[in-house]
């Protein structure tokens, strides 16, 4: 049953296939949210009130899972509900929406849309194609509807895409998230990160996303085409609040390849290593608040890393993230499942953070407390 205002005092609802991250985010900006998604994971369960979206429901359910709540509480979705905008409107008839319009994520989700935008601006975009083009060149499917990375693939002349996917053009080089807050009157670049792609360690698939490290300090040339590319995007597309811009860096030139007009997953990293409340600065955007919200960068880099199922098993009933959360950003287990539910092979199971003194450093320290979850979760598996 949907919680009443009176049950859980929030004044923020918050919705996605994973909505963790986005909450203990509005958490640290003094905001409390209630939560809806696909797993209403144990550490969001003991902070928020949250509930569980059985996958059969989801995502239409969600328009009858916050019906209960007060129409005047404010809606915020997270990732992948960006591919429903008809889904949006639904959910954001009755409330005030912090977050994109129906009409902007089509926009954004059009691949022919911004790229020519871009180009028009004389802006770096890779090409886009409906059908193999006999060049040399190489290609990638990917589907209209992406999220994390999942089903883009090679194309070639035996693997075409079918009527929901497209063909862009594959860009060698480091995946790279850069993260906006665009307002009505100006588009402010928060920070970039660096992102993990397909890592062994981590048991993700090919393309599949699975964390991301930083800041990253790019050059001034590259960092000024980035803002160039964000606010080109942000006025062409009618984005508001955060949106992140995900880039393949080549020789210091940053091509855009995917678009998301909402939260994002590196943007809990960047608060760690920025100081910035970036839910406050996401509200600013939709309200009359106009909230001080200071940047204290930090001398570390901080990471997350998500690890993947390599086979199926049984979550344990104890383990070493049952450590306290404080709410601090340190060495933690994030989005960890209840005891005894099932994750299927190849399924995330949880999001190791850290941090380090360099990039490094970092990442090198999530290796380490990957090894020894997967090590433990092995453990387990075998003395059950």
């Amino acid at each position: 049953m949907t919680p009443s205002r009176a049950e859980c005092d929030t004044n923020l609802i918050i919705v996605g296939a994973s909505a963790r991250a986005a909450a203990f985010s509005a958490l640290r900006a003094g905001i409390q949210p209630v939560c809806f998604d696909l797993f209403a994971d144990r550490d969001l369960f003991r902070r928020c009130v949250a509930q569980r979206l059985p996958a059969c429901l989801y995502p239409h359910g969600l328009v009858n899972a916050i019906r209960r709540l007060p129409p005047d509480i404010p809606l915020l979705y997270t990732g992948a509900l960006e591919n429903h905008p008809d889904l949006i409107a639904s959910l954001a008839r009755e409330r005030p929406l912090w977050g994109n319009r129906p009409d902007v994520l089509r926009k954004v989700r059009s691949p022919w849309y911004w790229t020519q935008l871009l180009r028009n601006a004389g802006l770096p975009a890779p090409r886009i194609a409906r059908q193999y083009p006999s060049e040399g060149q190489r290609w990638l499917i990917k589907p209209r509807r992406s999220g994390g990375g999942a089903r883009i693939r090679f194309a070639d002349n035996h693997a075409h895409p079918t009527r929901d996917e497209f063909l862009q053009e594959y860009i060698e080089g480091d995946s790279h998230s850069a993260v906006f807050v665009a307002s009505q009157d100006e588009v402010h670049l928060i920070g970039i990160t660096a992102q993990l792609i397909h890592q062994d360690w981590l048991g993700a698939g090919p393309f599949q996303y699975c964390g991301s490290i930083g800041p990253v300090l790019l050059t001034d040339q590259t960092t000024e085409m980035l803002k160039r590319i964000g606010h080109a995007l942000a006025r062409g597309c009618g984005l508001r609040g955060l949106f992140g811009i995900d880039f393949i860096l080549r020789e210091n030139t940053p091509w855009p390849v995917e678009i998301n007009p909402r939260y994002t997953a590196s943007v809990e990293v960047l608060e760690a290593a920025l100081g910035v409340r970036a839910i406050a600065l996401h509200r600013n955007c939709f309200t009359r608040a106009n909230d001080a919200v200071s940047s204290n960068a930090l001398a570390n880099v901080f990471g997350k890393a998500i690890l993947f199922a390599r086979d199926s098993l049984t979550f344990p009933n104890d383990g070493p993230w049952d450590e306290k959360y404080d709410g601090d950003f340190a060495p933690v287990y994030l989005d960890v499942p209840h005891p005894g539910e099932s994750i299927a092979s190849r399924r995330p199971i949880l999001t190791l953070f850290a941090q380090g003194e360099t990039f490094l450093d970092c990442f090198h320290r999530l290796q380490k407390l990957a090894a020894r979850t997967e090590a433990f979760l092995v453990e387990a598996k075998q003395s059950n």
